[in-house]
């Protein structure tokens, strides 16, 4: 997976944890999002969603 790649599926995947998907699902992979974090102003509800995305996704591409 490209760099650039990576940061598309962290940046989605940011936006599905701030909406409270159940998952992020694409054509090659599948990841259960976390709760989003519902306190906080939104920019810490932002920056948690894309720290979370980040965690995920790296834990993602190792496990391949």
């Amino acid at each position: 997976m490209t760099h650039e790649r990576k940061e598309q599926h962290i940046n989605r995947l940011a936006f599905s944890i701030q909406q409270g998907a159940a998952a992020y699902v694409t054509d090659d992979l599948t990841i259960e999002c976390p709760t989003p974090q519902r306190t906080g102003t939104s920019t810490q509800q932002r920056t948690y969603a894309n720290m979370k995305a980040r965690e995920l996704m790296n834990d993602y591409v190792k496990s391949q």
